[in-house]
């Protein structure tokens, strides 16, 4: 059963756990990446078909909690939510000034205000909701241009057009609850956090490169150029679509059609029946590839770079990787940053990406699996 944490008092510094909750899996992890462990959503077991249910989660917390084998007491929770009812997304918003002058600190609240409303309009419209149902957690402002010079600040700077860019966070208001049942269960203090706020945290940290996170059933992307968070989106296409096809195919449940996958991933399968399994993946890899290419259209005129970076339990399949590295990008271009003796440097354009992997090593953890990197963006404290 779930176990109920003691209450720290204010003086004692709260130990941290991490808890991401996807489409699919529960995953628990400490910042010191020594405990961790994972367990699939029982989400066939049940009655109700909404994979979010309570009882789900509740059960998938507990397993995941019950397997992680640490003593530690923890104050406070940092929570990631499934990807379906949880979203991030960057987002700009040029306003012109009504006023002359520099900027005061009153005219700074009037304009974050007013850029805040026209997002939750501009997002409410876009997914076909009324506003109300949308609960926006996090503005992230990560950059300020005015008449097209970038500043840092609002205040004190003149000029007639303001440019600000968003990263919002926002959750499903029915979904709000999710949160509420980890906060009672642990008796803890729950952050809830999204794994574009983990980018955006570790940018110093990490590479510039196109960032894919492959989950059950979406696909985070990010940007990342000059250390700057530029974009991030989602692709509503994850590691279940190639599940549901071995399913459909060898008439197998989810999750015996997840573990085949798993093996066929591992390379732990016969060379005949990996070849079939190859077959049989074709059209679902190609899918999976023209929606990320969708998230990117708009910005392809733009020099992209030139790495992508997967991570996340998705990425294991061998067929997402082997269609990243032999597809041709046309219509894409690629920049790569070089160094020169000027002060500016410059970028050569390639003709398709390099493709690597964000580890969780890379974020300094050790023997950490790749499904396991979400939540090391999330709880990492190197930075």
């Amino acid at each position: 059963m779930f176990k109920k944490l003691p209450f720290f008092s204010k003086q004692e510094p709260k130990k941290e756990l991490g808890i991401d909750i996807g489409s699919t899996a529960v995953k628990v992890m400490d910042p010191d990446g020594v405990h961790y462990s994972s367990a699939y959503l029982d989400k066939y077991s049940v009655f109700d078909a909404d994979s979010y249910t309570e009882g789900v989660i509740k059960r998938g917390v507990d397993k995941a909690l019950d397997r992680l084998e640490s003593n530690y007491d923890f104050g406070k929770v940092l929570l990631s939510l499934p990807p379906s009812v949880f979203k991030a997304q960057t987002v700009v918003v040029t306003i012109d000034r009504e006023r002359e002058g520099k900027i005061s600190q009153q005219e700074k609240k009037d304009l974050l205000k007013k850029a805040k409303n026209q997002i939750k309009d501009r997002i409410s419209s876009e997914l076909g909701i009324l506003k109300k149902d949308l609960y926006f957690k996090n503005w992230e402002l990560i950059r300020i241009n005015i008449d097209g010079y970038e500043v840092s600040k609002l205040k004190g700077y003149e000029g007639q057009w303001v440019r600000l860019n968003f990263l919002v966070t926002y959750i499903l208001s029915d979904y709000i609850s999710l949160k509420d049942i980890i906060t009672e269960r642990l008796d803890a203090e729950v952050e809830l956090i999204h794994p574009a706020q983990g980018i955006l945290k570790n940018k110093n940290q990490i590479q510039d490169g196109i960032y894919l996170d492959v989950g059950g059933e979406i696909t985070h992307l990010f940007v990342v150029e000059n250390q700057e968070l530029k974009f991030a989106g989602d692709a509503k296409v994850g590691g279940e679509t190639f599940s549901q096809i071995i399913a459909e195919n060898f008439n197998l449940s989810e999750l015996r059609s997840k573990v085949l996958k798993e093996r066929y991933s591992n390379e732990e399968l016969s060379s005949e029946l990996t070849q079939g399994i190859k077959e049989m993946l074709k059209d679902g890899k190609r899918e999976w590839l023209n929606k990320v290419k969708e998230v990117l259209e708009g910005r392809k005129n733009k020099s992209l770079p030139s790495t992508l970076f997967l991570f996340g339990g998705g990425s294991k399949l061998i067929d997402i990787q082997t269609i990243l590295k032999s597809e041709r990008w046309k219509d894409f271009a690629f920049g790569k940053w070089t160094k020169s003796k000027s002060t500016f440097g410059g970028s050569t354009i390639v003709d398709s990406p390099e493709v690597k992997f964000l580890t969780p090593e890379k974020l300094g953890f050790d023997s950490l699996d790749i499904q396991f990197t979400p939540l090391s963006l999330i709880v990492n404290k190197s930075n």
